[in-house]
Formats: C-alpha cells, structure tokens, sequence
C-alpha cells in the first residue's frame, strides 16, 4: 500500500491542538474570553475531519483482508488507547489527590462510561467517538472495497439525520458520533477524490483557488464563535453551525492542496507541534488547573500566565510522546502485528 504524506496536515493537526488550548486557557482567564467559548470545538471538528482523512487516505483504497483489518485494529488502538488510559489513571489520582480530576469524571459511573468508551467526560469526550468512527469506518472500508463506497456514505448520512431526530432529546451537548458522522464522512470523500485526483489537481493549479485561500485566512478573526455572536451573526450548536463546521473543513480542504498561506502549515514548528498535538491535547487541562491553582493566571504582566502554562504543556507534551505514546505503539504493533518476513536470499548468488 503506498503511502502518501502531506507535511501540510502535520500543521493542521498543530493548528487545531492550538485552536483547543487557547480555548481552554481563555475559558481560564489565561487570555481574553472571547477566545473561548466554542472555539475550541472547532478544532476538535478539523480533528475529526483530518481523521476521516487520513484513514480514508489509508484505507479506502486497500484491500480488506484478515492482515490489512488486524493491521487496521492495532494501528488505530496503539495510536490513541495508551495515552487516553494514562490520562484516566491520572485523573483518578488528581480526584483522590485534590478532589479534581481534571477531566470532569467525579463518579463511579463517569469513570466506567470514560474507561469502556461510552461517552467521554471533559476533554475526554472526543476520543470515545472517535473510537465510535473507528467501527463505523470498517464498515465503510468494507462497502469501498465492493464498489459502494457512495452509497454507503449517502446511507450513513441519512441514518444520521434519523437518528438525530429521533434521539434529540437523548443527545445532551455534542458528545456523540451521530452528531459529527457528517465530519468524519467529509474527510473520507476528500481523500477519496485525492486519491483518483477527480479535478483536484485542477483545483490546486487554479490561481483563483489560492485566493479563495488567502480569503479564508482573512475570515479567521470571525472562527472564535464569541466575536460571531458580539457582532450579532447568530451561532447555533457547533456541530450544524455553517461557519464552525465550514471552516475547519475549508482549512482541511486548502492543508490538503496546499493552497495559498495554508502552505505554511508545513513548517517545521508546526509539524512539530503536530506530532506533539495528541498530547498536548490531553495533558493540557491538569497543567492548567495547576497554573490556575497557583494563581498564575492573576499575574499582573499581560501575556506572561499563558506564555509559562503552554511552555510547560509543551515539554511536557513532548516527553510524552518519546516516553509514553511511542513506546507504546511500539510495543503494541510488535506484539499484536506479525513481523514481515526477510525476502529470502537468492541461492544463485552462493
């Protein structure tokens, strides 16, 4: 299977890890409050997007067989499993330590919801629908591979709606995989139409594309949905908000094809800061609870609090990928994944 990577997604990951954490810090009087209020959701949606994405990159035009779908299994969970339970683990020590766990789960019934993947609590509540997309996606894999990869998205997109109709009442904050199935389902079909290059190659030669780009990039003062709402532009949930959805799905669209300023998204620092994003994401709530418990975010000197909290999640950050999220990977790929066998030696040459 041959695999194609774009340095600009690599960004896009840090660019929507950073879009969470300057949410949460604003939420914390860190930075000012419009910051907050919404937008981190939003790039938790160019998460999900980027992964629908990347997996449809992966997957979709590959075989399903035994290897490639236990191949697909452990991939998935040494990805994102260790880390998640790690968090979990702490969070039960904060809660016992300082009576806050740090990610929202203070019972017994919350902790067993966020260890079996049923529904996520605090920052927590994306990667149990993540997981959700995960299963939902053999079955897309499996459609791609005979043939009915439209149809099967068109039946997921309607089984959404009707499910989202008829469990309104049920479906309390935006928790949930039938909330953001259509997100997912966006970044599948862009890497379907990637990958057979059905005009987006004509698409990304189009000087008017690059800037359409640049105008998008002009729009980003208005993706903080607290400036939509003081400028009396009407906001709704964010995952059918046309703005909050279109946006992040619109900076997937220009990483992709690397279309005007979206280029730079593969900068090195950046691509950095995607490899780090996983957990940067997760870690950042205990870190700032801690800053904010000291009192850092009422230090006089504008600025000073959210410099210290992000230099200390970012280390942080990256001492968890080299020491928790790869190792485990590692470790789970080579007990879980068959080793490929050495091409035998050509005995002509002896």
């Amino acid at each position: 299977m041959a695999r194609i990577h774009i340095p600009a997604l690599d960004g896009a990951r840090g660019l929507a890890a950073a879009t969470v954490v300057v949410s949460h810090a604003s939420n914390s009087r860190f930075l000012p409050e419009v910051l907050g209020a919404g937008l981190g959701v939003m790039g938790v949606c160019l998460f999900y997007a980027l992964s629908g994405f990347l997996m449809g990159l992966l997957y979709l035009k590959a075989p399903l067989d035994k290897v490639a779908f236990r191949r697909y299994a452990v991939s998935r969970g040494a990805r994102v499993l260790p880390l998640y339970y790690v968090v979990i683990l702490l969070g039960c020590v904060l809660l016992v330590g300082i009576g806050d766990s740090g990610y929202s789960f203070t019972t017994l019934n919350e902790l067993i919801l966020n260890v079996f993947l049923l529904r996520g609590t605090g920052v927590l509540w994306s990667i149990p629908v993540e997981i959700h997309f995960y299963l939902v996606f053999i079955g897309l894999w499996f459609a791609a591979s005979r043939g009915w990869f439209f149809a099967a998205v068109l039946g997921l997109l309607v089984l959404q709606v009707l499910l989202a109709k008829g469990l309104g009442p049920w479906l309390v904050g935006a928790r949930y995989l039938v909330l953001w199935l259509h997100v997912f389902l966006f970044g599948c079909l862009l890497a379907w139409f990637y990958q057979t290059r059905t005009g987006l190659l004509a698409v990304s030669k189009w000087r008017g594309a690059h800037l359409l780009a640049w105008g998008l990039l002009v729009l980003a003062p208005l993706a903080p949905p607290e400036i939509r709402r003081m400028l009396g532009i009407p906001v709704g949930e964010v995952f059918l908000d046309p703005f909050s959805v279109g946006y992040p799905l619109l900076i997937l669209v220009c990483s992709v094809l690397e279309l005007g300023p979206f280029r730079f998204l593969a900068a090195r620092w950046l691509r950095w800061l995607g490899r780090v994003s996983f957990s940067l994401y997760l870690l950042h709530i205990p870190i700032l609870i801690f800053c904010s418990g000291i009192g850092l975010n009422d230090v006089g000197v504008p600025g000073l609090a959210f410099v210290v909290f992000v230099t200390v999640a970012l280390v942080l950050s990256e001492l968890s990928v080299r020491f928790i999220e790869l190792p485990a990977q590692s470790a789970l790929r080579a007990a879980f994944l068959p080793r490929r066998p050495k091409p035998a030696l050509d005995q002509t040459e002896n």
